[in-house]
């Protein structure tokens, strides 16, 4: 069976933050960023062996999460 394998571009790479440095960029805990992907509400996807996250979902949550409080 062919495997597929998906090519990412440098610049999309460099938008891309681990779970500790998307808790670092909103301000909360690796175990809270775990804990939104989990719930759906944070989307992430695993690159390898790590979870990454993009600077877009991030701002998106953020907006949304801001607005609903």
């Amino acid at each position: 069976m062919a495997q597929v394998v998906e090519v990412v571009s440098r610049e999309r790479l460099d938008k891309l933050l681990t779970i500790k440095r998307a808790a670092e960029y909103l301000g909360m805990s690796d175990r809270q960023i775990r804990r939104l992907v989990q719930l759906g509400r944070i989307k992430a996807s695993k690159l390898d062996w790590v979870w990454v996250i993009s600077r877009t979902e991030l701002d998106r949550f953020r907006k949304e999460d801001t607005s609903t409080n």
